[in-house]
């Protein structure tokens, strides 16, 4: 199996701050797109795949020096996953995906996110 996604999770509860200093920074990531190659092989009933990728995130942040709304960071993508069939057209899907985004203000970041689904195919 061999595709492309495109993929638009929005973050709205991802928001850090810490305190360094006597400063406080605080980042959040507001929502961010994806676009991955998938690639998997098929045992029987169970198909594993991988995918790879690039991304975009749209970050807000603020240091004691300097804030920005809508700075943008380049993201890169990695996943795995698997789908079981049920049934001859129905399968479930579980995977997980991890992007890792270039520092911005000199603060990187990273989320994980794990998706379960239920699918038919025609």
């Amino acid at each position: 199996m061999l595709g492309l996604e495109l993929g638009y999770p929005r973050a709205s509860s991802l928001d850090t701050s810490s305190s360094a200093g006597g400063s406080s920074p605080s980042y959040k990531l507001l929502d961010f797109g994806t676009f991955r190659a998938r690639a998997g092989y098929a045992f029987g009933q169970f198909l594993p795949h991988a995918e790879v990728g690039l991304g975009v995130g749209r970050i807000d942040y603020i240091t004691p020096s300097t804030s920005h709304d809508n700075a943008y960071a380049l993201a890169f993508v990695g996943g795995l996953g698997i789908d079981v069939a049920l049934m001859p057209h129905v399968f479930l899907r579980g995977e997980w995906e991890y992007a890792y985004f270039t520092p911005v203000s000199s603060t990187p970041s990273s989320v994980n996110t794990a998706r379960v689904g239920l699918g038919i195919r025609f």
